[in-house]
């Protein structure tokens, strides 16, 4: 019997586990995705006649929600180090 559940957790963790490291992979490519658009966004700024004052806060806008991302990213690391050290418990 506790075989059983010693091997349900293990499942249930390492299900766990992938759908971590399935967030991060996409986090960090939005990631990407939103940097490629702040070189986008500069160099389009740079030709439009928009006043610097107006460039940075389309900027801004950028910066905040890939900062929030990588934020996010980082406590999903954290979650799978947690999940990590207590499979290396388990085992």
């Amino acid at each position: 019997m506790m075989k059983i559940i010693k091997i349900t957790i293990y499942v249930l963790l390492l299900s766990t586990i992938l759908i971590l490291f399935y967030k991060i992979n996409e986090y960090q490519d939005i990631i990407f995705v939103k940097q490629e658009r702040i070189e986008t966004l500069n160099k389009n700024l740079d030709e439009a006649k928009l006043s610097d004052k107006e460039k940075e806060k389309y900027i801004g806008e950028l910066h905040e929600s890939v900062n929030l991302l990588q934020f996010r990213l980082t406590t999903l690391e954290d979650k799978l180090k947690e999940l990590s050290v207590f499979q290396d418990k388990l085992k």
